[in-house]
């Protein structure tokens, strides 16, 4: 079995393993049109700044609106540094079967396989699951550092 904690982000649901997700904060930064993605302000772990990216953005979407009341930063730590992702709404938690998750079909290469190497099949619906380390690598890259 996989507990998976499941979002949603510009109207489409995604999951991440829950021993992942150090906290999830309740925060009231708005979805900013055409801005930078990773301009949704910081965080202050552990003494640490972190910045908040906004998975919206970073998929492409800038004009989707939100409900800012809604909008939730999960935290989450790749490679020795947190990563404070901004998404849409949290569904609850889950419990899976580990048949019921697959890794992505190899026609998906890249970064979109570097950010989502899983997906669960549920009922009706595939639910691609973020591999935070993958962002972290794309975020990095991004920042130059």
């Amino acid at each position: 079995m996989q507990r998976l904690v499941l979002f949603q982000v510009s109207g489409r649901r995604f999951g991440l393993d829950m021993a992942l997700a150090k906290s999830i904060e309740a925060t009231n930064v708005p979805q900013a049109k055409g801005a930078d993605w990773r301009n949704r302000g910081t965080l202050v772990v552990d003494g640490e700044k972190v910045p908040i990216y906004d998975l919206a953005a970073i998929m492409g979407d800038t004009t989707f609106t939100h409900d800012a009341r809604n909008r939730k930063v999960i935290l989450v730590k790749v490679q020795g540094r947190y990563l404070a992702l901004l998404v849409d709404r949290m569904d609850r938690p889950v419990e899976v079967d580990n048949d019921l998750v697959e890794p992505l079909p190899p026609i998906f290469r890249g970064p979109p396989r570097d950010c989502f190497p899983k997906v669960l099949r549920r009922e009706d619906e595939l639910i691609l699951i973020l591999s935070p380390e993958g962002l972290g690598r794309i975020a990095k890259h991004r920042e130059g550092v």
